[in-house]
């Protein structure tokens, strides 16, 4: 970032006059973009939102604003499904998605800037109002008097789900004193600890450990703002957003095309809840514009001229390297070489040491991950990244996804541990005989269930949200257990002789 500022442009960048002018960042691109951004906001922190053509290329730039600054500093703004926002049949809300869209709008109420990251598909749905989210929010601070009656009721009304343990958004449980909440604007649920009608303590745990992972003062409790039917109630983010934020984009063009095409796609009842690209553009003549590596569709106010080159494809020849890292160094260049892995730069440096000109092959390691390599003419610097170097597949990580693995693979791994047959103990009725998966119908819809035989046959169906209160039959003799009848009080005889003889051990 500090390299950045060194740059002819960085002081006139930073000082621009803010005045909504239209800028062109020509030759800006590779993960050069990423670089100065994130020197411009570490000198003087202001709102920025990105917009890239694709998903695919949102989600490399976001992970390389993250590695420069921080997840508190840089946010994603997806879409809330996880196919095709327009394709009806394979549209699916995606929960997690949900979230950060939520919580992007929540932020923009505070007074923190932070740089926003976005895609076409994402920017196609239209959002809730500022007084709407604040009419549907929640706010509950340590030390606040306030009635776990009154928090259930207002929870009923933004139609949270009541349950034993939450494990996603939407959901709350009470147990005693204890409150638990996972709010759309959170990635983690929050615990209430009550003493009276007082707020005692508010901590963030995890679904999976349930253990503490953070305490807080004050949190935020958001419904889902997605599937408020309102027309009135939705606008454009680029309506949403201070107008004193920066919008910088790669290709306004494309992306204004591709924003028409699906906004036809979903010409029918529902067309409200989207923005087509020809509004989005009359709405970001309102801001503070800068499109970089392509020309923009406004008129330009000044063009800002950057000499980046992409870095060499060295197809994993290291003579090629060698030569590229000797010519460069001669002309008065300094290499960096990046990678988030310290065996990549021992790597590296062995392959030099065996070369008979090594001394002169120097270069500086940089501990940080960045997408696309390049040389910068005007500082004489060259970044190289080592994935590009050694010809890997860099993937793209975002927070929706990582967030839905987990939860999944947390429940994949339970079951796929378990065979039809297996001995399984259930919390609260005892020792049975794991009988697969089985759907039922709930409500109208289709559920999967966990199938649990008991004595005589008798059958248990386990929802999947409780599969927490069972866990695998251990046996240190391997001996089969005795099956109780399910219903019986021999399971709850059994456990209170247990706790009677813990009890007299301590």
């Amino acid at each position: 970032k500090k390299i950045y500022t060194k740059h002819h442009l960085f002081s006139e960048l930073t000082n621009i006059n803010l005045e909504k002018g239209k800028f062109h960042l020509q030759g800006l691109n590779y993960s050069a973009t990423p670089l100065l951004l994130s020197a411009l906001f570490s000198k003087k922190p202001d709102y920025k939102l990105i917009i890239l053509p694709s998903k695919e290329e949102a989600a490399y730039f976001f992970n390389d604003l993250t590695n420069l600054l921080g997840e508190e500093k840089s946010l994603f703004f997806p879409s809330s499904y996880r196919h095709s926002a327009v394709d009806e049949s394979g549209r699916k809300e995606d929960s997690a998605g949900i979230v950060l869209r939520t919580e992007v709008l929540s932020k923009y109420t505070t007074n923190e800037p932070f740089i926003l990251v976005s895609h076409p598909t994402a920017l196609l749905e239209k959002v809730i109002t500022k007084k709407s989210l604040e009419e549907n929010t929640l706010q509950i601070s340590v030390g606040e008097k306030i009635s776990i009656e009154f928090i259930i009721e207002v929870l009923n009304t933004y139609n949270f789900q009541r349950i034993d343990f939450v494990y996603e958004p939407g959901q709350f449980s009470v147990r005693g004193s204890i409150v638990d909440i996972f709010s759309y604007s959170s990635d983690n649920p929050y615990r209430l600890d009550f003493f009276g009608d007082e707020v005692e303590s508010i901590r963030v745990f995890d679904t999976v450990t349930q253990l503490s992972q953070e305490k807080k003062n004050v949190v935020t409790i958001v419904p889902n703002i997605q599937n408020r039917p309102d027309e009135e109630l939705r606008v454009s983010i680029f309506e949403y957003i201070p107008q004193s934020v920066q919008v910088w984009c790669s290709n306004l063009e494309f992306v204004k095309d591709k924003m028409n095409d699906l906004y036809k796609k979903r010409a029918g009842d529902d067309q409200w809840k989207w923005c087509s690209g020809d509004e989005t553009v009359k709405l970001l003549n309102n801001f503070t514009f800068f499109e970089f590596d392509f020309k923009s569709l406004f008129p330009i106010d000044k063009i800002f001229n950057f000499q980046i080159e992409k870095q060499n494809d060295f197809a994993k020849n290291f003579d090629l390297l060698s030569e590229d890292i000797f010519k460069h160094t001669e002309q008065g260049f300094q290499i960096f070489i990046l990678s988030d892995n310290n065996k990549q730069f021992e790597r590296l440096q062995a392959i030099f040491d065996a070369q008979e000109t090594s001394e002169l092959l120097q270069f500086t390691p940089m501990p940080i991950s960045l997408n696309k390599g390049f040389i910068d003419n005007d500082l004489k610097i060259c970044f190289y990244t080592d994935h590009e170097i050694f010809q890997r597949y860099k993937k793209y990580k975002l927070k929706t996804e990582k967030q839905l693995s987990s939860r999944e693979t947390l429940t994949i791994k339970e079951l796929t541990d378990l065979q039809p047959g297996d001995y399984v103990v259930h919390v609260d009725h005892g020792i049975g005989r794991f009988g697969g998966l089985q759907k039922i119908e709930v409500n109208g819809k289709m559920q999967e269930t966990i199938r649990l035989i008991y004595m005589d046959n008798d059958v248990l169906l386990v929802s999947l949200q409780s599969l927490h209160k069972i866990s695998k039959f251990k046996s240190k003799d391997g001996a089969p257990p005795k099956i109780y009848k399910l219903g019986s009080a021999a399971w709850s005889n059994l456990k209170n002789r247990a706790k009677s003889k813990v009890k007299d051990i301590a």
